[in-house]
């Protein structure tokens, strides 16, 4: 009788510790099914007000706003890999990690708004045969510095959810880094 009590209870221990990664799965899958709709909603309605020329130039526009975020090549991921083995291996200082990227991050990002603000009318001339868009481009150009700051500012709140710290212990036990 002990036995199956035993079992029972570690069954249920079993389900209670997979419930969270259910729900981050869920939650995703929900996310994404939202953003569908609204993008089978949104595009038809667009395409009848505005025509297939505007959706165009739309679509273009966000495709380099999409652009934009390969820019970081990469240093997002590095930071929340450092960031994350700093906090495992129970260092004090894994904020630095964090606190030396952003300055970098925030002059690249100023960088490519100005670059690509005095190339907009170049840009616009050369996408859209037309200055029309120069302004759009110019938004566009200042979300560059919020999207690479982003990719920063999201290290410690990954880094900090339980499955990743747990996974990353795991590993840190089983592969020996050098530091």
């Amino acid at each position: 009788m002990a036995l199956g009590v035993n079992v029972m209870r570690g069954l249920r221990t079993r389900i209670q510790g997979r419930a969270e990664h259910v729900r981050n799965f869920l939650s995703f899958i929900i996310c994404r099914g939202v953003a569908l709709a609204l993008f089978a909603v949104s595009v038809p309605i667009f395409l009848a007000s505005r025509g297939g020329a505007d959706y165009g130039r739309i679509a273009l526009l966000f495709t380099m706003f999409s652009y934009i975020t390969l820019l970081d090549l990469g240093i997002g991921y590095a930071v929340n890999l450092r960031f994350t083995r700093a906090l495992t291996r129970g260092r004090s200082d894994a904020h630095r990690i964090v606190a030396t990227a952003v300055p970098i991050y925030l002059v690249a990002g100023v960088l490519i708004c100005v670059l690509t603000m005095i190339v907009a009318p170049y840009l616009s001339e050369a996408l859209f045969a037309s200055q029309q868009e120069v302004a759009s481009i110019r938004v566009l150009a200042c979300t560059a510095i919020f999207l690479l700051m982003s990719a920063v500012f999201q290290s410690p709140p990954t880094t900090l959810s339980r499955p990743v710290v747990d996974a990353l212990v795991r590993s840190a036990r089983l592969v020996p880094v050098s530091q």
